[in-house]
């Protein structure tokens, strides 16, 4: 479909044969879903299939080409390249999408203009055409898709029961999606760009908690931090040996041994919060790997420099 960041071409028919196994009519859904690059290869007659990006320009293009009919034009020069990525809002959002990802190295949104290898230093064609040729390829596989621009978490809300939900989030350690990014006004916090991955962990547990089957794209595994707090029951555990110490601790009759013993206590109680912690981290097996080279800037595609080797793992928890 588009060359986008973290886009899942050569992936998608891996990803599908494991995510729709047994897939028994269940809506199959994209909270992310970025280029749209795997759901437009999931068979539309085994279910409704449902999108959500955050990223308005995308979701205007996949549903514009898939559901309107919608194509960019035939050529783009880089002078009009520069007009849109400019004055982006004098244009069609489906047009500023294709723009941004189209006739740039990488598919990096509005990144490094693809000049023509035959030396013609104002075009863009050859990369143009390659999208645009992806783009009718794949488009009869947008067909059918309901596709909605919210947060990840509001999106949530309208996810049918006993879903087969596949995430294809900005990794760890990113700043997410350059054309998903919002303005920060006076007030707000300076991280409102900057992509929460223990907070989507714990999102994708409410959704396998919720009845639905959930697997992830990612590189590494969930960090065991995000489950750092333990049980209810291991908790109190903690408090109350924390509490005994303090008591201890101000009262003059007690012994060294029996302080000791107190911080012994604590320290048992928050290796088993560590030990469970790991536990439910655990849970989420890699079900598929495969080696992958970033190629998200001009060097690497420019033959300059070989990308970031990674090795890009599907996650699944079980109930």
């Amino acid at each position: 479909m588009v060359h986008y960041m973290g886009a899942k071409t050569k992936h998608a028919a891996d990803i599908i044969k494991i995510t729709c196994a047994k897939r028994n009519g269940s809506t199959y859904v994209e909270p992310f879903v970025g280029g749209g690059n795997v759901i437009c290869r999931v068979p539309a007659k085994d279910g409704p299939r449902i999108a959500n990006d955050i990223n308005k320009y995308m979701v205007a293009l996949l549903d514009a080409a898939g559901n309107r009919g919608w194509l960019p034009p035939e050529t783009m020069s880089k002078a009009e390249w520069l007009k849109i990525k400019e004055n982006p809002d004098v244009y069609l959002d489906e047009l500023v999408a294709f723009a941004a990802t189209g006739p740039t190295f990488g598919g990096t949104w509005f990144g490094t203009f693809a000049l023509q290898q035959a030396g013609d230093i104002e075009s863009g064609d050859v990369k143009y055409t390659q999208a645009r040729n992806a783009l009718i390829r794949d488009v009869f596989g947008l067909q059918g898709i309901k596709f909605y621009c919210e947060d990840y978490i509001v999106f949530a809300q309208r996810i049918p029961s006993e879903s087969i939900i596949y995430c294809d989030p900005p990794y760890s350690a990113s700043y997410g999606y350059e054309g998903a990014k919002v303005d920060i006004e006076v007030g707000d916090s300076l991280s409102k760009n900057v992509w929460n991955t223990n907070k989507f962990w714990r999102w994708a547990d409410s959704m396998v908690d919720a009845g639905h089957r959930v697997y992830v794209s990612e590189y590494t595994d969930p960090p065991p931090a995000i489950y750092g707090g333990g049980t209810p029951e291991l908790r109190a555990g903690r408090a109350a040996a924390a509490e005994r110490f303090r008591v201890l601790q101000q009262d003059s009759k007690s012994t060294r041994e029996d302080r000791e013993y107190a911080a012994a206590a604590i320290k048992a109680v928050e290796a088993r919060i560590k030990a469970n912690a790991e536990r439910q981290a655990a849970k989420w097996a890699s079900l598929w790997e495969k080696e992958v080279v970033s190629d998200f800037h001009s060097e690497r595609e420019a033959g300059v420099k070989e990308g970031k080797r990674e090795i890009e793992k599907l996650f699944h928890r079980a109930p």
